[in-house]
């Protein structure tokens, strides 16, 4: 489910629903309602919230797993 995808990488990048919500231009109760099922997300706001997940995914394989400790 969608909405469980969006929790689930948002998390792995370490990122608030505020900061996901400042990085799409919306509120951080907008990003909650989506991610809680209340809201559907708007296509436009889908592509861009998948450009950026994908985009963020890449930085994070290149980073490569964090070191033990850190």
């Amino acid at each position: 489910m969608i909405t469980q995808e969006l929790i689930e990488l948002r998390v792995r990048l370490s990122w608030t629903q505020e900061h996901l919500a400042q990085e799409l231009g919306v509120s951080r109760s907008t990003v909650a309602r989506w991610e809680s099922g209340q809201r559907p997300i708007p296509p436009m706001a889908a592509m861009a919230l998948s450009w950026l997940l994908v985009n963020m995914e890449l930085v994070l394989e290149e980073q490569g797993p964090p070191s033990p400790g850190a």
